[in-house]
């Protein structure tokens, strides 16, 4: 028996001789099988519970918080706009947005929109007569085709953004004025 065990030691073995094919079967069905041994699930796992038809009573949902915006009219602007800024006193308020710097708690920035009857290519250009009497320097003046009418201007740190146009989904006239502090 030992002369058989040296035999087989001493043996050398040619792969060569074996098909590929038949290399990549023998190859693969180790993979496998080691893959099964490492990934095969545990018998003694534990498993949720089955559900119940308990019928659980939630409590009833939070009131809503209504915030009002920090200025909600015409008569009240923010102290930084200039209180003839609003040209059509026939438009009325949308939305008002006050951004306020993390650090300082300063504002930095205030958003006013308004809906308006006016045209937007007559109330933008309102605005650039505006600006010219009261001193603004007008940094740039465009329209373009989707009935957008923009200006913009500064003065004593403070640039003043203007959009005029038609909303897409209401139809109606708006108004954006945007003042940045510098």
């Amino acid at each position: 028996m030992e002369d058989n065990i040296k035999d087989i030691d001493n043996k050398k073995y040619n792969f060569s001789k074996i098909p590929p094919k038949t290399l990549v079967l023998i190859l693969s069905l180790i993979i496998l099988s080691a893959l099964f041994f490492i990934y095969k699930p545990r018998q003694n796992q534990e498993t949720a519970p089955a559900p119940t038809n308990k019928i659980i009573t939630l409590p009833p949902p939070p009131k809503p918080i209504v915030l009002k915006p920090e200025y909600n009219s015409l008569s009240a602007l923010p102290e930084a706009f200039p209180q003839d800024i609003i040209l059509d006193k026939k438009a009325t308020t949308t939305s008002n947005v006050a951004l306020k710097d993390k650090d300082s708690g300063e504002t930095k920035q205030y958003t006013l929109k308004f809906e308006t009857q006016m045209s937007p290519k007559e109330l933008c250009g309102l605005y650039r007569e505006y600006f010219k009497k009261n001193g603004w320097v007008l940094d740039s003046a465009q329209t373009n085709t989707n009935n957008l009418v923009s200006a913009n201007a500064s003065k004593d740190n403070k640039k003043l953004y203007v959009l005029c146009g038609i909303n897409s989904s209401t139809k109606k006239n708006f108004l954006d004025l945007t003042l940045v502090l510098k």
